[in-house]
């Protein structure tokens, strides 16, 4: 396998070192909610008009990885991605407009049966974030180097009428170029819902929100490939979160529910096997 296929990470953002500017910002969501980790902190903006957010990095960073979570944009939404060493846009090293809200099914692959949609179906249901992925094109040199990012949002008739975010995310992601993830890899849902017994035993429950989980080992990595997951580790730690995803690029409702910003509630240490190395790690969902 390659790495187009493989899972990928982006272990931090480099938004969140820096000041961001946006076009507008109404009363209570600033553009320092994109900086957090709980994607219900939201950067919302005073209108529907198209939005700006832009970014110095204050030197050239490699990008190859982006992610807009928890947003509110529609199936007609478009975003631009423009990265540059010029603070004017002038001298584009990376630009792309790609739709917010992709098609997920082919003819007959909705869930209420063959033929209940046309081929490039929309499904809204089962999002607890919704969220946007690009990652970008491989061309044999690996990430791009730029020092400021520009992100135009157009989602002019957003029923809203207004464009919010929770977390914006770009970085250099992290892959194997390899062997994948295990095929014992795990996503699966919990909640903390607390449920007690009335002194008549009726079963009662108190409702929390619930959350999905991601456990995924690989089997298999080379030296320069643990060593970055352990920076990630190492900086994330059980304390930040991170963007993970099982099936990139593959535009399909699998990369949707085996994808998520999320903490790492645990991590193995690594073991020399035969040939490499192995290492586990084990996530829940950011609220």
């Amino acid at each position: 396998m390659t790495d187009w296929s493989n899972a990928r990470i982006l272990g931090s953002s480099q938004v969140d070192a820096v000041t961001l500017t946006v076009t507008s910002a109404a009363t209570g969501y600033p553009a320092t909610n994109l900086q957090t980790d709980s994607p219900t902190e939201r950067w919302r903006s005073t209108s529907a008009v198209a939005q700006d957010i832009t970014a110095n990095f204050t030197e050239d960073v490699a990008l190859s990885g982006f992610v807009l979570y928890g947003h509110n944009l529609s199936y007609d939404a478009t975003i631009q991605l423009t990265i540059d060493s010029n603070s004017d846009f002038s001298s584009p090293v990376y630009d792309a407009t790609f739709d917010a809200v992709e098609a997920i099914y082919g003819f007959g692959d909705e869930p209420d049966g063959f033929g209940t949609g046309g081929f490039g179906g929309y499904d809204s249901s089962g999002w607890q974030h919704q969220y946007t992925t690009h990652w970008f094109p491989q061309t044999g040199g690996g990430a791009y180097f730029a020092q400021y990012m520009r992100v135009r949002i157009t989602d002019t008739t957003n029923t809203d009428a207004y464009i919010q975010v929770g977390r914006l995310m770009i970085n250099s992601y992290f892959t194997t170029t390899d062997l994948d993830i295990d095929y014992t890899f795990v996503f699966g849902r919990g909640e903390n819902t607390e449920q007690f017994e009335t002194r008549s035993g009726a079963l009662r429950s108190v409702q929390r929100p619930s959350f999905r989980t991601a456990e995924a080992k690989w089997n298999y990595m080379t030296f320069s490939e643990v060593y970055r997951l352990q920076e990630i580790l190492r900086i994330a730690g059980k304390h930040s979160a991170i963007f993970f995803s099982a099936y990139p690029g593959e535009g399909t409702i699998n990369e949707r529910f085996n994808a998520m910003l999320g903490f790492i509630t645990d991590f193995t240490k690594v073991q020399r096997v035969r040939g490499g190395y192995a290492v586990a790690l084990t996530l829940r969902e950011s609220l």
